[in-house]
C-alpha cells in the first residue's frame, strides 16, 4: 500500500503543479489583457493630448476617423470687406483659444486668398496680440488687406507651419 499511496501522492503533486502553472498563465493571460483594454481606453480618450506629445500618431488618430489638434489651439475668424477711398479692404479678426490645460506659445497665422479653383493667390503670416496664453485663455489678432487679387474667392485662415514665419 505504502508502494501506491506514494504514486498518488507523485500524481496529486504533479496534478497540482499543473494547475498552479496553469492559474500563473491565465492570471498573466489577464493582466496583458488588462493592460491593452487600459491603454486602448487611454489611446482613444486623449487623442488631442496624446498627439501633442507623440505627434507621430496624428495619422493614426486620423486614420481612425479622430480629428486631433497638435497645436493644442482652435482659430476662428471672420472676414469683413470695405472700402476706403474706393480700394477695396479684407479684415480679418480672430480669436485664438488655448484648448489645453497648460501655458502655450501662441504660434503665427498664416492668411492666404484663393481663387474658384483653390489656387492660392497671395499669403501672409500675422502674429498674434499675445505671444503665450494660459490654460483655456483666448487671445485675438487681426490682419487687413488692401486692393485684394480680382479674382479672390476664398480665405484660408490656418497656424503657420515651421519654415512659414
Amino acid at each position: 500500500f505504502e508502494a501506491l499511496s506514494a504514486s498518488q501522492d507523485s500524481m496529486s503533486a504533479q496534478f497540482s503543479n499543473r494547475r498552479r502553472e496553469r492559474s500563473r498563465g491565465m492570471t498573466g493571460l489577464v493582466i496583458v489583457l488588462a493592460s491593452f483594454a487600459l491603454f486602448l481606453l487611454v489611446f482613444l480618450s486623449l487623442p488631442n493630448e496624446i498627439a501633442t506629445y507623440w505627434p507621430q500618431t496624428a495619422s493614426l488618430y486620423n486614420a481612425l476617423g479622430y480629428e486631433v489638434n497638435k497645436s493644442g489651439f482652435r482659430i476662428v475668424a471672420t472676414q469683413t470687406q470695405e472700402l476706403a477711398n474706393s480700394i477695396p479692404i479684407i479684415v480679418i479678426k480672430g480669436q485664438i483659444i488655448n484648448e489645453t490645460g497648460r501655458e502655450l506659445t501662441v504660434p503665427s497665422v498664416r492668411l492666404s486668398i484663393r481663387d474658384r479653383a483653390g489656387r492660392e493667390l497671395h499669403n501672409w503670416i500675422v502674429r498674434a496680440d499675445q505671444d503665450r496664453l494660459g490654460p483655456r485663455g483666448e487671445g485675438s489678432f487681426s490682419a487687413r488687406l488692401e486692393s485684394p487679387p480680382a479674382d479672390a474667392y476664398d480665405l484660408e485662415v490656418r497656424f503657420a507651419r515651421e519654415g512659414e514665419q
